[in-house]
């Protein structure tokens, strides 16, 4: 199951932001961390659902995880699994071609040394057009200037977006820069709680 969630004051200065990351209905899940996409509506009825507002989301789970599986319709779109001893961790950049507006699909994760068939499970919902149409234009002025996209995350953090935020601070267009590593490490501890931040920095674009 997704792991509750944790008060996350980012950084001095921007306000405090509550990273959504509910539990499973399912007791016998395994426990997952999830980043990003942001899973944040909960019904008590199938799984976590996750609000996703770019059209290529980045995957990103606190804990080392064995396999991750996307499906669709009850049919595996994408699947990937860990090396023998050497388990996936950090950011994964989205596999398949952009979401469009209003896709749903499942996202499986399984953590390390679990069996296999055992998975957390997140239901991805893509925004509306007008919302996902106006991200990706967003990404696209943001370049690669990380004052620009500090000023972007704050914007959504102002907006109690945390949807948003999580997908910008890992997004893998994103650049390295002092202050939106110091954002991604907070997100991530304060998030996650005590968990171990070596590969929080955003990959450049594959």
């Amino acid at each position: 199951m997704l792991r509750r969630p944790r008060r996350c004051t980012l950084i001095a200065g921007i306000l405090p932001l509550v990273l959504a990351l509910p539990a499973s209905p399912a007791d016998d899940e395994p426990h997952v961390c999830l980043l990003t996409p942001h899973g944040g509506d909960q019904s008590g009825q199938g799984p976590v659902r996750a609000r996703v507002p770019l059209a290529r989301p980045t995957i990103f789970a606190a804990d080392p995880l064995a396999e991750i599986v996307l499906e669709q319709d009850g049919r595996v779109l994408w699947r990937r699994e860990a090396p023998l001893l050497e388990p996936l961790q950090g950011p994964q950049p989205w596999p398949l071609p952009p979401l469009r507006p209003g896709e749903r699909m499942l996202l499986r994760l399984r953590p390390a040394g679990t069996p296999r068939g055992s998975f957390a499970t997140v239901q991805l919902e893509a925004a509306g057009s007008p919302e996902l149409v106006r991200n990706t234009a967003l990404l696209q002025g943001l370049g690669q200037d990380g004052g620009r996209w500090q000023q972007a995350v704050q914007r959504a953090m102002e907006q109690r977006d945390g949807a948003l935020v999580t997908a910008l601070l890992f997004a893998f267009e994103g650049p390295s820069a002092p202050a939106l590593d110091e954002l991604r490490r907070a997100a991530f501890q304060q998030g996650c709680g005590s968990v171990g931040s070596d590969n929080l920095e955003a990959a450049p674009a594959p």
